[in-house]
């Protein structure tokens, strides 16, 4: 059973995009200095998880950015098993219908859920952030050509 925990957890993806800075200043994501700069300009950053840890990937200025780079992300993957658009609210957000319409394009028939996310990671992004989590379908090894 450890195993197979083990083996699922390098099989999970994650990707948030965040639009109010300051609690990642909270959570000694980003520095006082990127925080305040970010605040400024208007420009919403993307977290990732590596090795248990959030860290900063990248940047965007609009939402319709952020759409098309989550986008990009879940295009990435040849083989989901499984995935869920992560949001701040019980209720449908206009930002996650966009990215459900989005993705229905590139993959149809694929369903793309929505759910809450925690208060533990409420602390950490924040309030207003949207992410998307994805499950990939375990690499059969008896595929290769070799």
């Amino acid at each position: 059973m450890v195993k197979t925990i083990r083996g699922g957890i390098e099989r999970i993806f994650s990707i948030y995009y965040v639009e109010t800075v300051n609690f990642l200043q909270h959570s000694q994501v980003m520095t006082p200095s990127h925080t305040a700069l970010s605040a400024m300009l208007g420009v919403k950053p993307f977290l990732g998880i590596e090795h248990g840890r959030l860290i900063l990937m990248e940047k965007v200025r609009t939402r319709a950015q952020a759409i098309d780079r989550l986008v990009e992300f879940v295009v990435e993957f040849a083989d989901l098993e499984d995935v869920v658009i992560l949001q701040s609210r019980p209720h449908l957000t206009e930002q996650t219908r966009m990215l459900q319409d989005r993705l229905a394009v590139d993959f149809p028939g694929q369903p793309f859920p929505y759910a809450i996310y925690g208060a533990t990671l409420a602390t950490l992004i924040g309030p207003d952030a949207t992410g998307i989590v994805i499950f990939e379908k375990e690499m059969d090894d008896s595929d290769d050509d070799f």
